[in-house]
């Protein structure tokens, strides 16, 4: 990889791991699901001048929008909402590197590269070397 393209790798997971200090931020004035449609909202309308219409069909994505997007999303919100910390959320969502690439393996029949085992053993290091804090519940879940 040319430092040019390592350097954006780099970019790229610094404004990744921001993303859920942010998100956690914003939780603190705006309702998880309300914030989440903001979000959804300012990425997709700019969008919608530049890139062009997938060639599958409408359900198709309005299907899988809805799993990988919309779904996995709006648990992270309310998750962090309830008071998990921002730092345990992005490993709980780095999880799916192991179910993937054993969910591959069994429904695909793609047999794991040497690569994925040491992605593997490094989020597992990751899960270990992180401890569960206590879960703090915010104003706005707590009942009346």
């Amino acid at each position: 990889m040319s430092p040019k393209h390592s350097l954006l790798a780099v970019v790229v997971a610094v404004l990744w791991g921001a993303n859920f200090v942010v998100i956690d931020k914003g939780l603190g004035d705006v309702p998880p699901l309300v914030l989440l449609a903001m979000r959804f909202v300012l990425v997709a309308f700019p969008l919608v001048f530049f890139v062009p219409r997938p060639k599958a069909r409408w359900q198709a994505v309005v299907a899988v929008g809805t799993f990988m997007s919309l779904g996995q999303f709006s648990l992270l919100y309310i998750s962090l909402d309830l008071g998990m910390p921002a730092g345990l959320a992005s490993l709980v969502l780095q999880a799916q590197v192991i179910f993937t690439i054993v969910i591959a393996a069994v429904v695909l029949k793609e047999p794991p590269t040497r690569k994925q085992p040491s992605a593997r053993r490094s989020a597992r290091s990751a899960w270990r070397s992180s401890s569960v804090p206590t879960v703090r519940r915010r104003r706005s879940c707590q009942s009346s």
